[in-house]
């Protein structure tokens, strides 16, 4: 009788612990950052969009941005130095409609896409989000649900998902 006891118990406790993990684990976030970042060391991203035809959807992304932390992201003034340059290119022989680059700390909106009658305001607003994503030092994230703005391809969210705003709170620790 006592040995049928404690196998019981340690049938409860297998399945207290399997429950207890799964259930983390299905709420869990899924953080990814790139290892790489375009903020400077007191915290900020400092960029220039005078060369981008993008403006209202780069500041419209800022602001989404910074609703979550404020004040990462800021326009370059004569006070600051600049740890970003946002401009555009027009290219039809790549496969990307945004690129941040960290070694020449730019991100390029790519016109020939944005500009395309296929895409719509969404999906030029989440593409400049993403860039700034990824100057920001989040890395592509493909995990779970398919409306991270941080993943990759072309998409209609511009609402910073539990895996984003995760992302960037592990990428802050980094700063």
């Amino acid at each position: 009788m006592k040995n049928k006891i404690i196998e019981l118990f340690s049938v409860v406790m297998v399945l207290c612990i399997y429950f207890s993990i799964f259930s983390i684990n299905a709420f869990a976030a899924n953080a990814v950052i790139s290892g790489f970042d375009l903020v400077d060391s007191n915290k900020h991203c400092d960029y220039d969009a005078n060369q981008s035809s993008y403006g209202s959807y780069i500041t419209t992304a800022v602001q989404k941005w910074n609703n979550y932390k404020a004040g990462i992201l800021r326009p370059d003034t004569i006070l600051t130095i600049q740890d970003v340059k946002i401009i555009d290119t027009n290219s039809s022989n790549v496969i990307w409609a945004g690129k941040t680059e960290y070694l020449s700390a730019r991100i390029q909106l790519n016109s020939y896409y944005l500009n395309n009658s296929s895409w719509n305001y969404n999906n030029r607003l989440k593409t400049v989000m993403h860039e700034l994503g990824h100057a920001l030092g989040l890395g592509e994230n493909n995990y779970s649900l398919s409306t991270n703005v941080m993943k990759q391809g072309k998409s209609e969210n511009t609402t910073l998902t539990v895996d984003d705003k995760a992302s960037y709170d592990l990428a802050y620790t980094y700063y």
